[in-house]
């Protein structure tokens, strides 16, 4: 199995509160700042409420937000996870893996060395550094 092969099952293997670390620390890394996954219960620290404009802006983003479950429906304040969609607009889910492109989120940390502070991936990353010196050390006959 390739360094990409691993990473990606580690991620796969991630719990929720795991994967949403890592996404968000890969968006950042990467300037992807609007597929941050956040927590719907952190919403009013992104919207100033203290005021009729503010918590009409927050409502207008729900209102023309999605739902991940309801196809028809607006974004869902009883779901656990948002991101802002392409327009600004809250897109819902309970499960953050409906925004996480694992191939991709594998993909970035096999070609920059990323290990975004996860042991596992810091592991597999160093691991096929040590086999690359092994194989180094053959080929000169030691």
């Amino acid at each position: 199995m390739d360094k990409f092969e691993k990473i990606k099952d580690v991620i796969e293997e991630m719990d929720d509160a795991e994967l949403v670390y890592i996404w968000n620390e890969y968006c950042d890394a990467a300037n992807r700042f609007d597929d941050r996954i956040e927590r719907m219960d952190e919403i009013t620290e992104l919207f100033d409420t203290r005021d009729a404009d503010g918590v009409l802006n927050m409502l207008n983003r729900f209102y023309f937000g999605s739902d991940c479950y309801n196809e028809n429906g607006s974004a869902n304040p009883n779901r656990d996870y948002f991101v802002f969609n392409g327009y600004g607009n809250i897109e819902s889910t309970d499960f953050p893996r409906d925004f996480v492109d694992v191939d991709e989120l594998a993909e970035y940390i096999t070609e920059h060395g990323e290990d975004f502070s996860v042991d596992e991936i810091a592991d597999v990353l160093n691991e096929d550094e040590d086999e690359d010196e092994n194989d180094e050390d053959e080929e000169k006959g030691e």
